[in-house]
């Protein structure tokens, strides 16, 4: 859903992901500038191809996004107490792709799949790190709204400004792979 006073428009992908569905808006802002957001479904029952996340974002070419749905991926970084098969796949996807797709996962509140005696946290965001979220729980985590659904809402809101968006490329430094010489 869009906010009707938004200009949007639908995506038509040429590109079909055999491990996941997903459908992409591109919402204009001021200025000519705009952003993508897609929507994936990852079934249960389908073996995530990572190497599809990659190619979809780079179609983007380096205009902002945020990709955020069911995973169906169950990893203790989004707050699971236990990691699976295809979310250990997801997030080694993930740390080795922050670098080059320039992006982070921020985690909700609470579980988002809730069913009897299951709880779970599988709707997951991939947003362009120079996307700001607003952060209303004051957690460092997304809110999440509860429906008359197995699946609660997630309260994804972005500050956009001329200075966050620039379609220019990024850099970002990772430390954590860096050598260090220290001189005394």
């Amino acid at each position: 859903m869009v906010k009707s006073n938004y200009k949007f428009e639908h995506i038509i992908n040429a590109q079909s992901y055999s491990s996941f569905e997903h459908s992409t808006i591109k919402l204009h802002l001021e200025n000519d500038q705009y952003i993508f957001s897609t929507s994936i479904h990852k079934p249960p029952d389908k073996k995530l191809n990572t190497s599809e996340l990659s190619t979809l974002i780079d179609a983007f070419k380096r205009v902002p996004f945020v990709i955020g749905g069911d995973f169906n991926c169950i990893h203790t970084h989004c707050g699971n107490a236990e990691n699976k098969s295809e979310g250990n796949k997801l997030f080694k996807w993930y740390r080795d792709s922050i670098d080059r797709h320039k992006l982070y996962a921020p985690k909700t509140n609470e579980p988002t799949c809730v069913r009897a005696n299951f709880e779970s946290f599988i709707d997951i965001f991939l947003v362009d790190d120079g996307l700001h979220i607003k952060d209303n729980t004051g957690t460092q985590k997304l809110e999440t709204l509860h429906f008359a659904s197995d699946h609660r809402a997630v309260v994804l809101q972005i500050t956009i400004s001329d200075k966050v968006i620039n379609n220019e490329p990024k850099s970002i430094y990772n430390w954590a792979k860096t050598n260090f010489i220290v001189l005394i």
